[in-house]
């Protein structure tokens, strides 16, 4: 879920910045070799992890009802071994009926 604070008079238009939160199951494989006969074994992993992240962008709506959104922010995720921070970017297109 996320929640937009759009700047500026026109709604749901213009510049705004959100907050979001995610939730995510994470599944690694990984392949180690334990014996001098050059014999695999795998290790599975999965784990959930959950945080929190901000973002700012933009959304451009025509007179002809095309909407352009365009925004860029980071997530902090919590209860992690490795990364722990990640960019969250994305360009969306669409028409509103």
């Amino acid at each position: 879920p996320y929640y937009r604070q759009y700047v500026g008079k026109k709604v749901a238009n213009g510049l705004f910045i959100e907050g979001n939160l995610g939730l995510l199951a994470r599944k690694d494989n990984y392949k180690l070799v334990y014996d001098n006969y050059g014999g695999y074994s795998s290790l599975t992993t999965t784990a959930i992890n959950y945080g929190y992240g901000m973002a700012a962008g933009v959304k451009i709506k025509s007179t002809s009802n095309f909407i352009v959104t365009i925004y860029g922010g980071v997530v902090r995720l919590f209860n992690t071994n490795g990364d722990n921070v990640f960019p969250r970017a994305g360009v969306t297109m669409g028409k509103r009926f």
